[in-house]
């Protein structure tokens, strides 16, 4: 059983080598995002879902296996369909909470790097759904503008915007009553700094 999967994706693009920086100052090369995710993070296993055109049209996924193959990373892909309509992103939900669930792993990071913005939305919601039925826990959740790109670029830890997700929640059904006082006392960073004590 994994601990730690890294859930990702991969586009038909013609990625070039990018220097990948976290925002701690760790730092690797690679071509694809989930590879560099998997050196610089403490991952598992890696869940990668692409479509068919992925399989077909490009190296990636074989690019991905070798790499995390050179640092004990198990990877499993998933295909997964473009989403076209409502049955796309029905079958998309079902396909990765399935993989997840599968995989048996309780932590799990969100690369959202690549790919389509639609695709990236379907692995969020699939995982936000998971987490609320507390199978499993959200760890982290990346993404890097120009991916793959070339040249450098940096990593966002984008996490928070999870948390603010759980803390809207909380809010609707009321079930936070304290975190309404302390949101109301500012900005977004002075109430995550207080609800973290």
């Amino acid at each position: 059983m994994p601990e730690h999967v890294l859930l990702s994706t991969v586009g038909i693009s013609d990625y070039s080598e990018t220097r990948f920086v976290l925002e701690d100052g760790d730092e690797t090369s690679a071509k694809l995002a989930p590879v560099a995710l998997a050196r610089l993070l403490d991952i598992d296993a890696l869940l990668l879902a692409h479509t068919p055109e992925v399989r077909e049209e490009t190296a990636h996924i074989e690019r991905v296996r070798e790499a995390c193959d050179a640092t004990d990373v198990a990877v499993r892909t998933v295909e997964v369909d473009l989403i076209r309509g409502q049955a796309d992103v029905d079958r998309l939900l079902d396909d990765v909470t399935s993989a997840l669930v599968e995989s048996d792993t309780r932590a799990v990071t969100l690369d959202i790097c690549h790919a389509y913005r639609s695709l990236q939305l379907a692995l969020y919601t699939a995982t936000i759904q998971l987490d609320a039925l507390d199978v499993v826990d959200i760890e982290g959740l990346y993404y890097a503008e120009e991916a793959g790109g070339g040249g450098t670029t940096r990593l966002l830890d984008l996490t928070y915007l999870h948390t603010l997700m759980e803390w809207h929640h909380a809010l609707r059904t009321d079930c936070c009553t304290p975190v309404t006082g302390v949101m109301s006392t500012g900005s977004i960073q002075t109430c995550a700094t207080r609800c973290a004590r």
